[in-house]
């Protein structure tokens, strides 16, 4: 038996089956079960989002045996799945722009159905038409007979001329989203039986740019490449991403002003074929996602390394540096360029004077007190936050050790346990670097082991959330007591709950 593409297999035959398009999907349903269709529809959007299977479904509805929605038994649905129904006729427009083409399909619009109670047109690309065919076909729009359904499909509305647009029923498909699409990838993997990694699909969701039928045709190509498991290093090399960890580590570098690791990171790049036009982007996304985390306070591996405002100049910077590519001697060396400018950039030179931290700054109200840690013979007696604090290692490493404990520790090696809601943190490189910093403070080698887990106790940065939580508890309630704040208060018409209090 011949293989049968994903998106062929798997094309939906029912209005329920349709992914996306809920607005338009319950117009039809409507227009189906009350009998009200409109002569003529206009199914317009992107590649490979279902108009055209709409269109077949609209068929298979209004000739089922059973109707008014297909019930996939009779002949009628059979016939109309495998393209043999008599009163179904698919028309290319691309490939018949000529009027005589279009003349030859109208001549027999007057005949009644041989077979089912409705005559389809499905006209797929109908902006290709000449315009003279666009003159023959409107003679019939305007009056199609009663026994016709006409349905247009095009990806260019703009080039169908106004008298035809006006006769129909335009219904713009919208191009799906990433998780609709990557939803529906992991369900027909799971369906089929086939292992996956919810980042290798993510990955064929976003290139798929919104079209289902691209997506399925990836997959496929990652089933030819594995068929019993569709993992990142399949996707990465067939789509030329690079994985999210190593986008992560680029920035850490940017960050660390570490030259000679992103020379190596643009070289390795280089040796593995990558577009590093596509690199850049994917750097513009992490950086977009960063900011919205920023703004709704969530934490992510790149949220302390910078401020809201400079993550907008980093942005900048990277979009600039696609723009450069075209000029650039080498697309390797148009990237680490644009590396080391976000590396070496200092924003208290821009122009406006205006100065912006390379750093957060916070406000610290009060030191949370230390928590001893349980030590060894010739362990160190200091608390696990004054280790934190003497470490030679980066901000967003320190970030990391805060929400950690100590689950276990001897004389070589500490046994670290990350809290389950921080292990986006940590990078395949972060314990080794956290050893290096602790056998430079204890004088002697020492490795280091992080997991993430369900924590027992508190971590350094739980004790400091609510130490800040505390603080403002005791500064609302001196505050609600102050005279002349509470006449302002009062004056203002601003109830006491109101009042906010931030650091």
């Amino acid at each position: 038996m011949s293989y049968t593409v994903l998106a062929r297999r798997l094309r939906p035959q029912t209005l329920q089956e349709v992914v996306g398009q809920p607005l338009v999907i319950q117009a039809i349903r409507n227009a189906l079960e009350n009998n009200t269709l409109h002569p003529v529809y206009l199914l317009t959007g992107t590649r490979g989002i279902g108009k055209t299977t709409l269109a077949r479904v609209i068929a298979k509805s209004l000739n089922c045996e059973k109707g008014p929605h297909p019930c996939l038994k009779c002949d009628t649905c059979n016939m109309i799945q495998v393209g043999s129904y008599p009163d179904l006729y698919e028309i290319d427009a691309a490939s018949r722009t000529k009027v005589e083409d279009t003349r030859e399909i109208l001549e027999h619009v007057q005949y009644l159905p041989q077979m089912g109670k409705k005559k389809v047109y499905l006209i797929d690309e109908v902006h290709m038409l000449s315009q003279h065919s666009f003159n023959a076909l409107l003679k019939t729009l305007e009056e199609p007979p009663e026994h016709t359904q006409f349905i247009l499909a095009t990806t260019e509305p703009d080039k169908i001329p106004k008298t035809i647009l006006s006769r129909c029923l335009h219904f713009n498909l919208q191009p799906l989203t990433q998780q609709q699409i990557q939803d529906y990838l992991c369900k027909v993997l799971k369906d089929d039986g086939i292992d996956f990694e919810e980042d290798a699909i993510a990955q064929i969701a976003i290139a798929g740019d919104g079209s289902m039928r691209d997506a399925l045709s990836l997959l496929d190509q990652c089933l030819a490449i594995s068929p019993n498991a569709v993992n990142t290093s399949v996707t990465q090399s067939l789509l030329n991403t690079v994985p999210k960890a190593q986008l992560i580590e680029i920035m850490q570098a940017i960050y660390n002003k570490e030259v000679k690791a992103l020379e190596n990171q643009c070289e390795q790049l280089e040796h593995n074929n990558i577009d590093f036009r596509a690199l850049l982007q994917q750097i513009a996304e992490l950086l977009l996602e960063t900011a919205c985390k920023q703004l709704t306070k969530k934490e992510t591996a790149l949220t302390e390394l910078w401020p809201p405002e400079y993550i907008q100049v980093l942005y900048r910077m990277i979009i600039q540096g696609i723009q450069d590519l075209e000029y650039s001697p080498s697309a390797r060396i148009g990237t680490l360029m644009c590396f080391i400018r976000m590396s070496v950039f200092y924003p208290e030179s821009a122009s406006n004077g205006v100065s912006i931290p390379s750093q957060p700054i916070k406000k610290v109200i009060a030191k949370p007190s230390p928590t001893p840690v349980q030590t060894s013979a010739s362990a160190t007696p200091e608390s696990w936050e004054e280790i934190i604090h003497k470490l030679n290692i980066s901000k967003m490493l320190k970030s990391l050790l805060q929400n950690c404990v100590i689950e276990k520790q001897s004389d070589d090696h500490w046994h670290l346990l990350l809290s389950e809601e921080h292990k986006h943190m940590l990078t395949p490189s972060a314990p080794d670097k956290v050893a290096t910093a602790l056998s430079d403070i204890l004088g002697k080698k020492t490795q280091v082991s992080i997991r993430h887990g369900a924590k027992s106790q508190q971590t350094p940065a739980d004790k400091q959330q609510a130490q800040t939580q505390q603080n403002r508890n005791e500064a609302k309630k001196v505050l609600s007591q102050d005279p002349v704040l509470q006449s302002l208060l009062n004056n203002l018409d601003v109830k006491k709950e109101d009042v906010t209090i931030t650091e």
